[in-house]
């Protein structure tokens, strides 16, 4: 339990950790979508049993209260909750990089501090071997595009890009560049407005 456990809007998502067979009931949940969402691998690296042990992994019960903190849109506190993961000397696993960098970018319209640890994270995904999916790098792109000037989103995309991502060579080009931008920018902005959020609503059904 944390100090933030007063907090109303988590007290009752934390009441579910409150045993361990609450604790075994998020995981199976978190194992289940996973699997059905075809992320069976990193399902499988998520929960892979410590030793011999058949009881969850530290990584996975650090990644549940993460997507605690994530769901209820506090991501300062998920922030916390990662570094404490490494100062104890728990690696994240893909899913865990998954929902702290898509709630990072989230964040980033009212912390223009999150941009930079969403990047900084999604590039160490691809340092470990990990492939971030096109869901994941829609969410930084979209992020970038409100924050980032054309010469720093270019620069992520090619740090990316060396490290194995792959990205269309147009995709770097100064006209398609910034006309992506301008696109995903007008996006963001126009996806607040009521009006046009039931138009997506109604095109996504």
């Amino acid at each position: 339990m944390t100090p933030d456990s007063l907090n109303e809007d988590l007290k009752s998502k934390f009441d579910h950790l409150a045993d361990y067979d609450s604790l075994n009931e998020c995981a199976l949940g978190l194992y289940t979508w996973l699997e059905n969402a075809g992320k069976s691998e990193e399902a499988k690296q998520l929960f892979k049993p410590r030793s011999e042990l058949a009881v969850l992994p530290d990584v996975a019960i650090f990644t549940i209260v993460i997507q605690f903190y994530t769901r209820a849109e506090k991501t300062k506190g998920a922030l916390k909750v990662y570094h404490h993961m490494l100062a104890s000397g728990v690696a994240p696993a893909w899913f865990t990089y998954h929902s702290l960098i898509k709630a990072l970018a989230k964040d980033s319209s009212s912390d223009v501090t999150s941009l930079g640890y969403a990047k900084q994270y999604f590039l160490e995904m691809l340092d470990k071997g990990m492939e971030p999916d096109s869901d994941l790098y829609a969410a930084v792109f979209a992020a970038t595009a409100s924050q980032d000037s054309v010469e720093k989103a270019r620069e992520f995309l090619e740090q990316a890009q060396t490290r194995g991502f792959l990205i269309n060579a147009f995709h770097l080009e100064e006209d398609h560049l910034k006309g992506s931008l301008t696109v995903t920018k007008l996006c963001n902005e126009l996806h607040k407005d009521i009006d046009v959020q039931n138009v997506f609503h109604k095109w996504c059904t």
